[in-house]
Formats: structure tokens, sequence, C-alpha cells
């Protein structure tokens, strides 16, 4: 596979909304105190490669 198709198979349009979206629901668990960073990467990761 080309550096073209796994460029495509990224979705660049909707990576920065995927990671703002779940950056801003990690802060807003982290303002309730209830935040973990192992759940939050967890999320982030299974978002991404969804």
């Amino acid at each position: 596979m080309s550096l073209a198709t796994w460029f495509i198979a990224t979705r660049p349009w909707s990576l920065v909304m995927t990671v703002v979206s779940t950056c801003l629901a990690g802060l807003l668990a982290y303002s309730y105190g209830v935040f973990s960073p192992f759940l939050f990467l967890l999320v982030l990761v299974g978002l991404i490669t969804a």
C-alpha cells in the first residue's frame, strides 16, 4: 500500500473533529474529578481507528 492510501484511510478531514471532541470530553471529565488517563487514551485511539 502506498503512503497516499494510508493517508486517505486516516480520514484527515475528520481527524481534527475527533481529537477536539474527545479532548473536550476529557476536560469535562477532569472538571468533574472523574478523569482517567487510561480510558481517555483508550477512547481516543478507538475513535481515531474506528
